[in-house]
């Protein structure tokens, strides 16, 4: 006569592991490493803010399995937070996970001034690349790159795009002068400060080579 062993009952999960916060604009970043689920599948996160000790309005995640990430919205730029999370299954929420890394959500800014600005000359034109700024924590969405003959500026070229390119090819200039060029960079908040000045160039008109046939003669 065989008896079946007897299989322990579950249990409420244990903690969340690997507690990891990004600070965003009022908001924040988390994810974590599932804990073991104490014999029940889990079926929700609670992630708990904290100003020092304080706690602040949590966040669920629900899901079949829910996400082991979140962002936690609400939050004061400027503020530092920590955060914890606990994990629930069918039959109650374990412990919660060790504190997260401090962080302090920030408001975006407009973007830095774009470095590294080059120029090369072509025919009424000129061809200008730059290195991206950094984004001030929005997305670049536009570069203005403004020519200056004698230090007077000229109609400005822009560039758009997700992400803009870092080249433009500046057309209408006048072959013989000289011309210099900026670059600003714009997010959803401004547009930042103008790069330095790239070195100067001047356009020319393009030289066509003769075309030149080489003749060789042989004799008896």
């Amino acid at each position: 006569v065989f008896k079946a062993g007897s299989q322990a009952p579950p249990t409420a999960p244990a903690a969340p592991l690997n507690v990891t916060a990004t600070a965003a604009d009022k908001s924040a970043k988390l994810t974590w490493t599932a804990p073991a689920n104490g014999g029940s599948p889990i079926t929700s996160y609670t992630i708990t803010p904290y100003v020092g000790s304080a706690a602040q309005p949590t966040t669920v995640v629900t899901g079949s399995p829910p996400a082991t990430s979140a962002s936690v919205t609400g939050l004061t730029d400027g503020t530092a937070y920590t955060f914890t999370v606990t994990a629930t299954n069918g039959v109650g929420t374990g412990p919660p996970s060790a504190p997260s890394n401090q962080v302090t959500p920030v408001a975006p800014t407009v973007p830095g001034a774009p470095a590294s600005v080059t120029a090369t000359a072509g025919n009424q034109s000129a061809t200008v690349s730059w290195s991206a700024p950094a984004n001030g924590g929005s997305p670049i969405t536009l570069y203005t790159v403004t020519p200056y003959l004698a230090g007077v500026a000229q109609t400005a070229t822009q560039v758009s795009g997700s992400p803009p390119a870092t080249t433009a090819n500046v057309t209408g200039l006048t072959n013989g002068d000289a011309y210099t060029f900026t670059v600003t960079a714009t997010n959803a908040v401004g547009t930042g400060p103008a790069s330095a000045p790239s070195q100067p160039v001047t356009p020319t008109a393009s030289v066509v080579p003769s075309f030149v046939q080489q003749v060789s003669a042989h004799a008896a």
